[in-house]
């Protein structure tokens, strides 16, 4: 398939394998769960793969726990896949008690496109028992078949003198601009005609609003609201639940339900107000390509992209996920985002400006002045890591440079 790449969390998907008689990968929809478990990870282990997608599937499973779980296993077979598992719950309690009569790692793979515990009410289940990983939108290395790089870990370790100083050598920064535009979701980003995905994010968007919300029992649920709460979601200026109900003509708590049902979903994230900011938490998108298609500015995409990037470097790296505040001043200053991991803290502005004005810099500033002791990375689409003045703590870096 042209759009098949080689993926980043399968070498940290087959450590945990080895660990953990189950391991969970959770994603949104379309993020390529099955081609991770289907055509990608047969080339580390035996596995049997099934998918609840398929009804017949689902119904044994449903009616016969054991007996399907049973049936599954094999000599042949290191690992049992299975696909969409959250479909049958049932299956849950199941797989607890299989892993309790026989502890082997690498037993079981499951995926989900929906947060397991918060879908189904699985209170502490297969604590101890499973390993839970994330798989995002690809990220731009991924894209280009690169090998994996993760800058963002520690953006201050990149190399003062890397530049990029021949046209062969732009193509990370074109890809960018080609990630903020397309996004990353593996059967769409490579489709060259823009009828054609603007086609398949519409479908998408209606079987996630139509069929994917009507599972969580949301009051009243409207699928159309949920599309319009999506739509001003990408389109707010502030991302926040009081601006994107006050767009809708509805006060936050009638569409409370929506968001908790999206976050699930792993469509949007819900980013928390810094310690000393101003404001609530705002919401992002998981994929620029569909933010891109619902009306979001360059400015939210830019975002889109960083939080992609940062989540899915430290997720495969192996690391503890990291914290992501929102930052805003009193008087409308703004940084991206502050970070804060167990190794590093640093904030981000974002920015599609090959040379930051005066009011970028201003902010990053205002920023530095009251956290002196948090770095400041503004990414921009420029072709050498710059120094704004002698303080250490601000380095403008291309964004090629941090994929």
């Amino acid at each position: 398939m042209p759009h098949q790449r080689a993926r980043h969390l399968l070498a940290l998907l087959e450590k945990r394998l080895q660990l953990f008689p189950i391991v969970g990968v959770l994603g949104a929809r379309q993020t390529g769960k099955s081609t991770l478990f289907r055509d990608l990870l047969p080339s580390q282990r035996s596995i049997h793969y099934v998918t609840l997608d398929r009804e017949e599937i689902r119904s044994q499973a449903q009616r016969q726990p054991t007996l399907f779980i049973r049936n599954l296993e094999s000599s042949k077979y290191r690992t049992v896949c299975i696909d969409e598992v959250q479909k049958a719950p049932v299956l849950f309690d199941t797989l607890k008690a299989e892993v309790d009569e026989r502890k082997r790692p690498g037993r079981f793979a499951l995926s989900g496109s929906t947060e397991f515990s918060k879908k189904i009410g699985i209170q502490d289940a297969l604590t101890g028992r499973i390993a839970l990983l994330r798989i995002y939108p690809l990220n731009q290395s991924e894209i280009e078949n690169r090998k994996p790089s993760y800058p963002w870990v520690d953006p201050f370790k990149v190399s003062t003198q890397k530049k990029v100083p021949t046209p062969k050598k732009l193509v990370p920064l074109k890809s960018t601009q080609m990630w903020l535009d397309r996004g990353g979701m593996p059967g769409i980003f490579a489709l060259r005609d823009t009828a054609n995905r603007a086609s398949l994010f519409e479908s998408w968007i209606e079987t996630s609003c139509a069929r994917d919300l009507a599972r969580f029992e949301i009051p009243r649920f409207n699928p159309e609201l949920a599309r319009r709460i999506l739509i001003e979601t990408a389109k707010a200026q502030i991302p926040n639940r009081t601006e994107i109900s006050r767009s809708l003509g509805k006060i936050p708590r009638q569409i409370e339900a929506y968001f908790q049902a999206f976050k699930a979903l792993f469509i949007l994230y819900e980013i928390e107000p810094y310690k000393t900011s101003v404001g609530k938490s705002n919401f992002y998108f998981f994929d620029a390509g569909l933010a891109e298609f619902v009306g979001a500015s360059i400015e939210r995409r830019l975002q889109v992209w960083f939080l992609n990037e940062c989540f899915s470097q430290f997720s495969y790296s192996g690391q503890r996920r990291p914290d992501i505040f929102v930052y805003q001043t009193h008087r409308g200053s703004r940084i991206d985002f502050v970070i804060t991991a167990k190794n590093t803290c640093y904030a981000v502005k974002l920015t599609d400006e090959e040379a930051p004005s005066t009011y970028t810099l201003r902010s990053v500033a205002a920023f530095r002045v009251k956290h002196p002791q948090i770095p400041v990375i503004v990414a921009a689409p420029c072709l050498y890591i710059q120094q704004p003045d002698a303080d250490s703590g601000v380095k403008i870096i291309p964004w090629s440079a941090l994929t």
